[in-house]
């Protein structure tokens, strides 16, 4: 009699053994089937959902988990989006072993910079690459886009032949053949001030604020591999481009029919296209 219960003593005792042994933690085994491809979507699904330092999160361990040619080249081409020319050199220098911390660095100091809870900054890249991609991709998409410009109409006179509307050379040359001009500012500055156009559509006119002064770009209709839509900038559009944004700015009102003015206006928008396609900022817009 004394034997059976610690028989069953023993009986109960197992169970309980084994049912502490048979549950490991499903997140570990999750978290290591994911690839640095599917962590880098997740990052980006993360942002879409209002969840910032989740993504910035993701993205790092994407990076983490980045182990061949095609992943690296992912990040390089999601950065470049945005990156300063020197940024890019100092990535392309970079050993792999480094970059992860490279990226959460890239992204963490342009929230401190900008103001933003941390995240932020890739979260704002995500949508407004989504937006480009929607309203400012190249159509039809065959690679690169050509280093010529086609104007909608006739240059009106010699000046505008030679460095004008009716050149043929770009004032500025993308480094991809995705989205066209208006899509580059974008992903880089965010939504202009203020769009303005021509009374004949043949110029569109973004203005931006820049540290209390009006930067201005132009952008006209370009032809791409025979379609048309997509436009690209120019830096010396016909006198009516700058008048139109003139409100924003008393030296665009001037007589700009005069060719040391035009020059004058051209050389200030040369400046301005170069600054706003190799900067970038997420700062709220100033009034």
């Amino acid at each position: 009699m004394l034997l059976l219960p610690a028989l069953l003593g023993i009986a109960f005792a197992v169970p309980t053994t084994v049912v502490h042994l048979s549950h490991p933690k499903p997140t570990t085994s999750a978290a290591a089937a994911d690839s640095s491809a599917v962590l880098f979507s997740r990052a980006r699904e993360l942002a879409r959902a209002g969840h910032p330092s989740e993504a910035l999160a993701a993205y790092h361990a994407a990076a983490v988990r980045a182990d061949s040619p095609d992943d690296w080249a992912r990040f390089r081409r999601d950065i470049a989006w945005i990156a300063t020319p020197k940024e890019l050199t100092v990535w392309d220098a970079t050993a792999t072993t480094d970059r992860p911390a490279q990226l959460l660095a890239f992204w963490n100091e342009r929230d401190v910079r900008d103001g933003l809870a941390t995240g932020g900054r890739l979260a704002e890249h995500v949508r407004r690459l989504d937006v480009a991609l929607a309203e400012y991709r190249i159509r039809p998409k065959r690679g690169r886009s050509p280093i010529i410009r086609t104007a909608s109409t006739a240059p009106s006179d010699m000046y505008e032949r030679e460095v004008g509307i009716g050149s043929p050379l770009r004032d500025y040359l993308p480094g991809q053949g995705e989205l066209d001009d208006r899509g580059v500012i974008f992903v880089r500055q965010g939504e202009p001030v203020a769009r303005r156009y021509t009374s004949d559509s043949r110029v569109e006119g973004w203005v931006y604020a820049r540290e209390g002064k009006t930067v201005a770009v132009f952008f006209t209709e370009a032809l791409f591999d025979g379609s048309s839509g997509n436009t690209m900038l120019v830096a010396s559009p016909p006198s009516s481009a700058f008048f139109v944004v003139c409100d924003f700015d008393r030296t665009f009102c001037g007589n700009s029919g005069a060719i040391e003015q035009r020059e004058k206006l051209r050389q200030r928008t040369i400046g301005a296209i170069r600054a706003l396609t190799t900067t970038d900022t997420a700062k709220p817009a100033e009034p």
